[in-house]
């Protein structure tokens, strides 16, 4: 089913726009998804919700985007962190299993 909408957006639309591809920004998702999110929301083709938000409301969320971005690295660095720690432990614990093993042989 194709969606074709010829109508102009509201302010609410925008809003519903600008939030969801926010938290979808922050939260590591793509700005595509969030669109198609949107779309099924609001009755409107992705490219549609894509086109709104790249030709006037990304303007003016422009500090919320960044910051948006911010969060998305922060979260992912914090992430690389626990996966480094948690290598590190399993790197230790492997070498004490075979410092064990050779000590037997």
């Amino acid at each position: 089913m194709s969606v074709v909408r010829r109508d102009s957006w509201t302010i609410t639309e925008d809003e519903i726009l600008a939030t969801t591809t926010l938290t979808y920004i922050k939260n590591g998702k793509t700005q595509l998804q969030a669109f198609e999110d949107v779309g099924l929301k609001l009755n409107r083709t992705q490219a549609a919700c894509g086109f709104r938000w790249n030709g006037a409301v990304r303007k003016q969320y422009d500090k919320e985007l960044t910051e948006a971005k911010r969060l998305r690295l922060e979260a992912r660095d914090q992430v690389e962190a626990r996966v480094k720690i948690k290598l590190k432990s399993v790197i230790t614990f492997d070498n004490i299993i075979n410092s064990l093993i050779s000590i037997k042989h």
